[in-house]
């Protein structure tokens, strides 16, 4: 059961940072300011 734990925990690690680096490029790679968006023009 220990064992399973670590292994678990260890394949967290590179999962969390692929996310982090998907999101980050999604992100960069779309068109526009996520807060521009979020308080509109007149702001």
């Amino acid at each position: 059961m220990t064992s399973y734990l670590v292994k678990r925990v260890i394949l967290i690690i590179p999962l969390l940072f692929g996310v982090t680096a998907l999101t980050f490029g999604l992100a960069k790679a779309l068109p526009g300011d996520p807060v521009y968006s979020l308080i509109g023009e007149r702001a």
